[in-house]
């Protein structure tokens, strides 16, 4: 097989699985390519009576060149006794730590994802990064990880499983491309099952919300108010954007809906005086600027209920679906009202977007809503 020249690596076209390309000029050293088409160098060699790889970097950040450099780098501290995979290396720099990882994930990945989900893998990486800042990617072990997910787990076991989730699938992807040998992740167990959460506000509950709400003002009273006029999700209502404000409804794209399906709140009246109150510039329409309002805790304090049980933004929407139903609105059209996909037959064959049903059944939510503030 002859030698690579910068000109071959850089041709070198992805197949559909992972290949690894040898280079004759440097024993051991490998061209991996992806089928996604990222290339990157390792060096393979035994140490011990076993086999290792080494990583070297991510090409075109390393040429060629840097490469078969650093791999010969690599070979002189194996011929002298030394593991090349351990202690400090001489010869090209490679940022091989934790945070490398991370940032090149979410540029290659994350990034593609709808913005609901990205609001959340972002926040529980950034926390990775500030609880392993410094270490290496490979130094990350499963008491590392355990450690991690127990700590969010204090803010309850959904937290600690969402936690658990997005590493897992952080470390899987670095699996894929070569940066580690095995994910640290393997064999960790979920934090017991959450409880399912059933709080519903009944209409004495709800009004009190609705005047701390007010009290409130501006963003987070409005926010908390339309989510209960809409039933939204809190991500989706929090991201708002002025185009998807229309003149006569709500209408969120697919991208940024859970069930990927978009969806279409038609606006009653006394939404329509909620956002009259908000700004009327800027990329997002509750905060008027271009950073949505945060859906976290800053934003659930500011609405004081210091006479109620415990409550969160999500039990607002399961408090709207459950109100409609008292008021006699049909199941399948409070499923549309929520943008749940419907299941069974009727998923697969009842695509009637019910828009005249469901334009009612806001109306009379908003009604109901209105009618408790008199």
């Amino acid at each position: 097989m002859p030698a690579l020249t910068a000109h071959s690596v850089e041709k070198i076209k992805p197949a559909d699985a992972r290949a690894e390309i040898v280079d004759a000029l440097v024993p051991g050293l490998r061209l991996v390519v992806q089928p996604t088409g990222v290339k990157s160098w390792a060096l393979r060699y035994s140490f011990g009576r076993r086999h290792h790889k080494m990583t070297i970097g991510r090409y075109p950040k390393i040429s060629l060149s840097d490469a078969r450099d650093a791999a010969r780098d690599a070979l002189q501290r194996l011929a002298r006794g030394v593991d090349p995979s351990t202690g400090p290396r001489s010869g090209v720099a490679v940022d091989d730590s934790f945070a490398a990882a991370v940032a090149d994930y979410k540029t290659l990945h994350v990034a593609k994802l709808r913005p609901a989900t990205i609001y959340y893998v972002t926040r529980e990486l950034d926390t990775a990064v500030e609880a392993w800042r410094g270490q290496p990617l490979k130094s990350i072990r499963r008491a590392d990880v355990i450690a991690l997910v127990d700590e969010a787990a204090k803010r309850g076991p959904n937290a600690g499983n969402c936690c658990l989730q997005v590493m897992a699938a952080f470390f899987s992807w670095c699996e894929s491309r070569d940066l580690i040998e095995a994910s640290p992740t393997n064999g960790v167990r979920r934090v017991a099952k959450a409880p399912v959460r059933d709080r519903v506000l009944d209409d004495a509950e709800l009004l009190t919300v609705w005047l701390a709400a007010d009290k409130a003002g501006g963003t987070y009273g409005g926010f908390c108010q339309l989510l209960m006029l809409t039933g939204c999700r809190r991500n989706e209502l929090a991201s708002l954007e002025r185009d998807e404000l229309k003149a006569d409804a709500i209408e969120l794209p697919a991208k940024k809906v859970k069930t990927g399906e978009a969806h279409e709140i038609p606006l009653t009246p006394l939404m329509r005086r909620i956002l009259d109150t908000l700004p009327k510039s800027g990329r997002y329409v509750l905060t008027g600027c271009n950073h949505p309002v945060s859906n976290g805790s800053k934003t659930k304090d500011a609405i004081e209920t210091p006479s109620l049980k415990p409550w969160t933004f999500h039990d607002l929407r399961r408090s709207f679906a459950t109100g409609m139903g008292d008021l006699g609105i049909l199941p399948h059209v409070i499923e549309r009202c929520l943008n749940h996909k419907l299941r069974g037959v009727a998923g697969v064959y009842n695509r009637a977007k019910l828009k005249s049903e469901v334009k009612e059944a806001f109306e009379r939510w908003s009604a109901h809503v209105e009618s408790l503030t008199r």
